[in-house]
């Protein structure tokens, strides 16, 4: 599979950012959230366009998801580092 990229679309539908999803959600982070409250991102795997919060809560649910896979396939990870990982994503 492929890798996608995702795209930070202004109120006009215009790209202002494309990259992979941890590019654009660093790009994103790096910027004030209300000064972009029209602007929307088009998530490449999907094509689907949602606002920048559901995006970025939609990256923390994503990482998450990586952690509990990644501890139910590694016995050598504890209760206390998990929780202590999906806690810095928060």
């Amino acid at each position: 599979m492929g890798e996608y990229f995702d795209a930070v679309l202004n109120d006009r539908m215009l790209p202002l950012f494309n990259g992979t999803p941890a590019e654009t959600e660093s790009w994103l982070n790096k910027r004030p959230l209300w000064s972009m409250k029209t602007y929307q991102v088009c998530v490449g795997r999907t094509l689907a366009v949602m606002s920048i919060e559901a995006y970025l809560e939609l990256r923390r649910f994503e990482k998450v998801l990586e952690l509990v896979k990644q501890a139910m396939s590694d016995q050598d990870l504890t209760a206390g580092e998990i929780t202590k990982q999906i806690v810095q994503i928060f």
